[in-house]
């Protein structure tokens, strides 16, 4: 017996000092599986440099089986079966994942057929008990294969297409200018690849990945660039770490460059890099005025033969919408549709177009169909559903199984608008002239809030990097040349003056933890706050709230907790025409109309002429 008992405390020493393995889940959407042997997919992205260990399937399972069970399948292998029972917990064990996409279907497939029998030349029933998949995410370990070449970037660093986003840390050392401009044009690359929130101060908390630029006098070479691999596993788990010393500052700028062109990056082939020349610039961004459903972020769609499928348009934060949604979506396809096959759509909740199918051609499909709404949008935001339904006869319906899909390239959907005046102004004088001042005494916190200000690139300009120049203000830094685009100050004293200008319209206490925010008439923007702390808070709720600003809003106040704003100054302005994008129909009929005029013309010339001449 004492001998049992040393051992069994020998193995709970081991098991308390054994190093810490971190987890990671990849959330799912839900599911609801409604018609037999058709396919719902979900994807999931193993970045380079990593693979994924101890991955399960976890989910609650809602739903009578009946004739029908839950196939769960990875990358075409089955992997799960089960009968749905009532409500149960589902929890499959799956292979290692290998970096790439991987694909999750999920159907509901009959029981009295194998499992790997085809049901192509079958009529799929809907299931009488549809099913539902809820909680569903994927448990994971993540583990570092070895290093990542720069090439790679941004993985290695975070991964894109975890559904997530990621947290990222920027150290840079006070004081230094040239530093925080490489971190803003390097910021406005990664923001485009995924949805990134970002952190500043000295010591990284709970991040996913660092980025650390320093001067090092003492380097070999003028600038040297390291992508240091994520650790996960033993007594000191660390963030991946894009690290960047210099020595120079003209090789600094060259580094930066280079990863932010993408021709350079691609001869990036390992995990670090010396620069000691000059490098040609990228792309850099410019406003645009996304149309199509491929500017707005969507890929092609396919359609599903029941059930709605919901899709969130966002448009640049600084239009102000004046007319109706109207657009038109392309249809393509690869074979005939049987009849009584229809497509409805809606925007904003009021139905918008709809369009019989069953007439389409049997090969090289493609039909647009127009889109019309109802109301002006309240916000740069539309919310397109689609619905798509083959019914073949009144108890057999056929699945799409994606013969059919939108064009993302070449639908679009918009509405008449005119650019806000006033504070929004900032968001495309930013892309156009990207100047910005920081407090030298908290650059880190001001940079912070820059990082929400490029928020507005994702919709406002092209995916490209932002060529940003980042100023420090303080004392012994007169010579500040020509006034930023915007600057962001920190004025303890800043909540006792409004107090004092508005006493009547301010609650006290309020604009202490607020943004002060001023336009001048050219745009440009002077964002204050009483203290550091309130400009990180402030990050955190801008981007999801300054498409309230009024048109015309020249000075307001943004709560930092919750967003709630108090305009202090507006100014309306004149109403503009209303800049909108010709749809391909409209150019086609415009060409058609301006050729028959220019053919009427020429013939009333040769009917006049032969007049004069009898």
């Amino acid at each position: 017996m004492p001998r049992i008992r040393v051992t069994w405390w020998l193995i709970m020493a081991w098991m308390l000092s054994a190093p810490p393995v971190l987890g990671a889940a990849w959330p799912l959407a839900d599911i609801d599986v409604e018609e037999a042997a058709t396919q719902i997919s979900r994807y999931v992205y193993v970045p380079e440099g990593q693979r994924f260990g101890a991955v399960s399937l976890n989910a609650t399972l809602l739903g009578q089986g009946g004739e029908h069970r839950l196939m769960v399948r990875l990358d075409g292998d089955i992997v799960h079966l089960v009968e749905p029972h009532g409500r149960q917990t589902i929890r499959a064990a799956l292979p290692d994942l290998t970096p790439g996409f991987h694909r999750l279907d999920f159907l509901g497939w009959p029981a009295r057929y194998m499992a790997d029998e085809s049901l192509q030349e079958r009529c799929p029933m809907p299931l009488s008990r549809p099913f539902q998949l809820r909680e569903l995410s994927l448990d994971y370990r993540p583990r570092s294969t070895g290093e990542v070449a720069l090439k790679h970037l941004p993985d290695g660093l975070f991964n894109r297409g975890h559904p997530g986003g990621a947290l990222g840390h920027l150290t840079i050392e006070a004081g230094d200018e040239d530093a925080y401009t490489a971190a803003a044009r390097l910021v406005s690359w990664l923001d485009r690849q995924a949805d990134l929130r970002w952190e500043t101060g000295t010591r990284p908390g709970e991040v996913d990945f660092v980025i650390d630029i320093r001067h090092d006098a003492a380097l070999a070479p003028p600038a040297r660039v390291a992508l240091i691999p994520a650790r996960w596993e033993g007594e000191a788990p660390r963030p991946a770490t894009l690290e960047i010393r210099y020595r120079q500052v003209r090789a600094l700028h060259a580094a930066v460059l280079a990863l932010l062109d993408v021709t350079q990056r691609d001869q990036l082939l390992d995990a670090h890099a010396d620069f000691d020349v000059e490098r040609r610039e990228p792309v850099w961004a410019r406003l645009r005025e996304p149309r199509t459903l491929a500017e707005l972020g969507l890929e092609d769609i396919r359609l599903a033969s029941t059930g709605q499928a919901t899709y969130l348009l966002d448009y640049p934060p600084h239009w102000q919408p004046t007319g109706v949604p109207r657009g038109q979506l392309l249809l393509r396809g690869q074979a005939g549709l049987p009849q009584g096959a229809h497509l409805n759509l809606w925007m904003e909740g009021a139905l918008s177009g709809s369009q019989p199918l069953h007439e389409l051609a049997s090969h090289n499909i493609e039909r647009t169909l127009p889109l019309a709404g109802v109301a002006v949008p309240e916000r740069p935001r539309l919310t397109l559903e689609l619905a798509a339904e083959l019914e073949v006869t009144r108890h057999c319906y056929l699945p799409l199984q994606g013969d059919l899909w939108i064009d993302a390239e070449e639908s679009e959907v918009g509405f008449e608008y005119v650019p806000k005046a006033g504070l929004m102004a900032l968001i495309p004088r930013l892309i156009a002239a990207p100047s910005v001042r920081l407090p030298e005494d908290h650059a880190e916190a001001g940079m912070q809030l820059l990082t929400a200000l490029m928020r507005a690139h994702r919709q406002a300009a092209t995916p490209d990097p932002v060529p940003y120049r980042v100023r420090l203000a303080g004392d012994g830094r007169d010579d500040m040349g020509e006034a930023p685009s915007v600057e962001i100050r920190v004025e303890p004293a800043m909540a006792d003056r409004l107090q004092a200008r508005f006493p009547e319209r301010l609650q006290p206490g309020f604009a202490e933890g607020a943004l002060w925010w001023r336009a001048d008439e050219q745009g440009r923007g002077l964002i204050t706050a009483a203290s550091p702390e309130v400009l990180r808070r402030g990050a955190a709720v801008l981007p999801e709230h300054w498409w309230r600003i009024p048109d015309g809003t020249r000075e307001a106040l943004l709560h930092a907790q919750d967003g709630t704003l108090v305009v202090l100054a507006h100014r309306p302005t004149p109403v503009a025409a209303p800049s909108r994008a010709l749809s391909r129909d409209q150019l086609h009929w415009g060409l058609i109309a301006v050729a028959t005029l220019f053919a009427l013309i020429v013939l009333w010339l040769v009917w006049w002429r032969r007049r004069q001449g009898a």
